[in-house]
């Protein structure tokens, strides 16, 4: 007897209300057949043939992506730059001449990589374990002739695809005609797939453990992507609750339309500087789309999907074209934020990575030859006058004048060479550790601005990994020590004549919106489509009743 009416809780990871038959997703497991290997040169050649067959199929996937949408194309190249690793192959070379077969010998080439990924703690690097995965399994299969990749397009009607997971590329055949809704036992909204199903606008639900123990092909299922729950077999009542709900989500997302152009105000005429968190430079038009006044964050990160070295060149051309395409917009971009916990090529292990030598510090003391290229590319690019820097990770004083003095050094080469930039760029830093809260008031004397990064900040100040479902019910932005040195850097700044903003989840949420504009925020910085909610909030209230609300948090 089918279940009816069963809840599953896990993390919304794509927002929005999903109704459909299940269609279960499931790949064969794959099996290595023992056998007697040939001459090295033969396995070798064939594993080189195997590799070749997957950059193939991963490039079709790619230029299919990028009729959809063009930044998650992006996500593809990061499997690419695996499936053509040097190391990967050099170590299943080694193994094929010690007298394994090509699919042994990469088989465990490929366990050991899996193995020190495992070990590591972070959330961001357990998500990558699946593109590993996922790479591995895809040249095991070429290397014993099999089929890899599964067709949903095959399917005759609408469904929701459940698995114990999906890879990137599963998620890059899905369209809205086919597949309406996500659901996984594992993942987290941090991984490839969420961003590649909000992207599609597919709502998804992830990490819901044992959700695949019961489901089956033809069970009828809910996915609530904003809440994060899905529910097996719903009853009549329950059915009807979520259509009337999923209509009026419709509604309310085609009413929001016109708060796109109107300023972000409060009713009493106090003005928020409303900007977007963006990844991909292709996520420009929806900023313009969404009528944010430009970017309060660009991350650079992404560009490492694309290549393991980050030229200047390739990384000028980019900044150059955000800030050309949204002229006279402001667009701040961050320096590379990463680490033992974030891709980056040649890390080593750290124990406790989100600690360790990341962002700033990793910049300062082992990667300034990467630091400075980054520097000369945004200098260049900010000939246009509309950029700005900022520094990620800033523990002390020290640090804020250590890269002050390399950015001097940048501009002097530059200048030397002839080269046009903003001379008076303007520089701020990312309040995300207690540290710089607490001192927040003599690092302001030192940059231009401060934006406030609430997801570390809550995390650090609680000592809780956001990433770890153990002590999640730990993390909590509204925490009163976590509101008072948010109010603290506000208030510090302002004393020192520097704006203040906010680009962490804070700034998107609907709660705290006006506790931040109570303790006198002057920028939030959210995802492009959350704009117009924000000015919705923004202009439905006063500067007096957001202070009452401030003072009694």
């Amino acid at each position: 007897m089918a279940l009816e009416n069963k809840k599953f809780f896990g993390e919304p990871a794509s927002p929005g209300i999903a109704i459909a038959k299940v269609y279960v997703y499931k790949r064969n497991p794959l099996e290595i057949v023992e056998r007697e290997p040939d001459l090295p040169c033969c396995e070798v050649a064939k594993f080189i043939r195997a590799i070749r067959k997957a950059k193939k199929d991963l490039e079709k996937i790619k230029y299919r992506l990028r009729k959809k949408e063009k930044h998650l194309a992006k996500i593809i190249d990061a499997q690419i730059a695996m499936v053509t690793d040097p190391k990967l192959f050099e170590r299943t070379v080694q193994l094929i001449n010690e007298g394994n077969c090509a699919e042994k010998a990469f088989k465990k080439a490929t366990d050991e990589i899996l193995e020190i990924l495992g070990s590591l703690e972070d959330g961001i690097i357990k998500e990558r374990l699946i593109d590993v995965k996922d790479i591995a399994e895809r040249i095991l299969t070429n290397l014993m002739g099999q089929i890899y990749d599964r067709d949903a397009s095959l399917l005759e009607e609408k469904h929701i695809a459940v698995a114990s997971i999906f890879t990137p590329t599963d998620v890059s055949q899905f369209t809205g005609d086919k597949i309406m809704g996500i659901a996984t036992d594992a993942g987290s909204k941090l991984s490839h797939i969420a961003i590649m199903a909000k992207a599609l606008g597919i709502p998804a639900v992830l990490g819901l453990k044992h959700l695949t123990k019961y489901v089956k092909d033809g069970d009828l299922l809910i996915v609530d992507g904003n809440e994060g729950i899905v529910i097996l077999n719903p009853t009549e009542d329950v059915l009807r609750t979520y259509e009337r709900r999923k209509e009026k989500l419709v509604a309310y997302k085609r009413g929001l339309e016109e708060w796109t152009k109107l300023p972000c105000e409060t009713i009493d005429g106090y003005e928020i500087e409303l900007s977007s968190n963006i990844e991909f430079p292709e996520e420009v038009k929806d900023v313009v789309k969404y009528g944010a006044y430009g970017v309060g964050l660009m991350r650079t990160e992404a560009l490492l999907f694309k290549r393991r070295v980050l030229s200047e060149e390739e990384q000028f051309l980019t900044y150059y074209e955000v800030a050309r395409k949204l002229h006279p917009r402001p667009v701040i971009i961050r320096v590379l934020d990463v680490g033992a916990d974030k891709l980056m090529p040649d890390s080593g292990y750290e124990p406790n990575p989100a600690l360790g030598l990341r962002a700033l510090r990793l910049l300062l003391r082992e990667k300034q030859d990467m630091l400075r290229a980054q520097l000369r590319a945004i200098l260049r690019a900010s000939a246009l006058k509309n950029i700005k820097i900022m520094i990620p990770m800033v523990s002390t004083v020290d640090e804020l004048l250590a890269f002050k003095d390399i950015l001097e050094e940048v501009k002097e080469e530059l200048k030397r060479e002839d080269v046009k930039f903003d001379e008076k760029i303007e520089f701020g830093i990312m309040i995300e550790t207690p540290s710089a809260a607490l001192i927040s008031r003599e690092l302001a004397r030192y940059c231009n601005f401060f934006s406030i990064g609430t997801n570390d900040l809550t995390q650090y100040t609680l000592a809780c990994d956001r990433t770890n479902p153990s002590v999640a019910y730990l993390y909590n932005s509204f925490h009163p020590s976590v509101l008072k040195l948010i109010k603290l850097t506000i208030e510090s700044g302002h004393a020192e004549g520097i704006w203040v903003g906010v680009c962490g989840e804070m700034a998107g949420d609907p709660l705290a919106i006006p506790i931040l504009i109570g303790f006198g925020i002057d920028e939030l910085s959210v995802p492009p489509a959350f704009v117009p909610i924000v000015k919705k909030i923004v202009r439905s209230i006063t500067l007096a009743e957001a202070k009452e609300i401030a003072e009694k948090s």
